[in-house]
């Protein structure tokens, strides 16, 4: 069996409502390497168990990277739809400023 890497980063609100991001890689199996919709449904079938697994607080956006070879070949990215668009703006907006980044 083939094999890929995943990189899934997320940023989360814990109870106390603070921001913090949590990085996991994966190694991934699939059959062929070159069958782009077989990996994106295998990285989507990690993502959504992780993201519904998720115990340590609310994900609000996240991006996840796809790997062969040392290629990133795809890059997905996704929030939570559930958070209106002003919030999520704001929230992006103070986990990336340069001076006040969480990292």
């Amino acid at each position: 069996m083939a094999r890929f890497e995943l990189v899934l980063s997320l940023a989360k609100r814990n109870d106390d409502n603070e921001l913090y991001t949590e990085e996991t890689e994966y190694v991934c199996f699939c059959k062929n390497l070159k069958d782009l919709e077989e990996i994106t449904d295998t990285a989507n079938e990690v993502i959504k168990e992780e993201i519904g697994e998720s115990e340590e607080g609310e994900v609000l956006f996240g991006s996840a990277d796809v790997i062969i070879n040392n290629l990133t070949v795809l890059m997905l990215q996704y929030t939570n739809s559930e958070l209106p668009r002003d919030e999520m703006d704001e929230i992006i907006d103070l986990l990336t400023e340069p001076q006040g980044a969480i990292h």
